[in-house]
């Protein structure tokens, strides 16, 4: 990788992994309960790396590995089950990002060594990138947010953040709606506040039938310290410029109505 892509990689981590559009207030941290078993202690979350470089493509992947520590290995086996599949919807995850870019490549490749003898088509290499932040693991959840970057040509990137929020007894992934008690309406609490915040910088966003409309039933999420993250893709309520949309609730703030299974 350059230089100067190194540079544009880090700005575009800490630009979507450090900020966020629109924060909410500064919270104390929320009383976990601790009365219940805990498997987030059965293993260590490792590095994973792809490296590849050739003429058409590159891929500079980092991606988390549930690794089980050897004194569990063979006392918790029903709770391994869960957590390598786990990995295994990770890995597939970024398997697939790889591999349908390079697969792009391949084909960019062919298209260019014809066209040489006979026109000038601009020579590019695709590109694939990805990073992910822990951002919870307690409580027997944990929240992952990985995001992906590919250049495939034209005037820039497209970034894709996708959080592997997940219950680590059963192993099934957790949606937003089992954060919060079945009687809660979360979706009006929820687009009540990102409103309020979007009110505060509306210059940002998108109105009209490009506006905000509220979240769905597969809203992207994840967990972070004492707050629930909601974000959005790229050009889903703001301009490219924004980069992906964040909104930051503090869980204190809608304690009451959280699950409390969880918390």
């Amino acid at each position: 990788m350059t230089n100067l892509k190194r540079i544009s990689f880090l700005v575009l981590i800490i630009m979507f992994f450090s900020t966020s559009v629109s924060v909410g207030q500064e919270s104390f941290p929320l009383i976990f309960r601790k009365d219940r078993d805990e498997i987030n202690y059965l293993y260590n979350i490792q590095l994973k790396k792809i490296e590849e470089e050739s003429e058409f493509f590159e891929a500079h992947i980092n991606y988390p590995y549930f690794q089980i520590k050897e004194k569990y290995k063979d006392k918790e086996k029903e709770n391994m089950k869960s957590i390598n599949k786990i990995n295994n919807e990770i890995y597939n995850y970024i398997a697939n990002f790889k591999g349908n870019i390079e697969k792009q490549s391949e084909e960019y490749k062919k298209d260019y060594e014809i066209s040489n003898k006979h026109s000038s088509l601009p020579k590019f290499v695709y590109e694939a990138y990805s990073q992910y932040n822990v951002t919870y693991n307690e409580n027997n959840l944990v929240s992952i947010p990985i995001l992906t970057y590919e250049f495939t040509g034209g005037a820039h990137g497209m970034s894709v953040l996708k959080s592997f929020n997940y219950n680590l007894k059963s192993g099934e992934e957790l949606k937003l709606s089992n954060i919060f008690k079945d009687n809660v309406d979360y979706k009006n609490i929820i687009n009540t506040y990102i409103k309020k915040e979007i009110k505060k910088n509306k210059d940002l966003y998108f109105t009209g039938k490009e506006g905000f409309k509220g979240i769905d039933d597969n809203q992207g999420f994840y967990l972070k310290n004492d707050k629930l993250i909601i974000y959005f893709q790229l050009y889903e309520i703001a301009p490219y410029y924004v980069g992906i949309p964040k909104f930051e609730i503090p869980l204190d703030e809608i304690e009451g109505k959280l699950n409390t299974s969880y918390f």
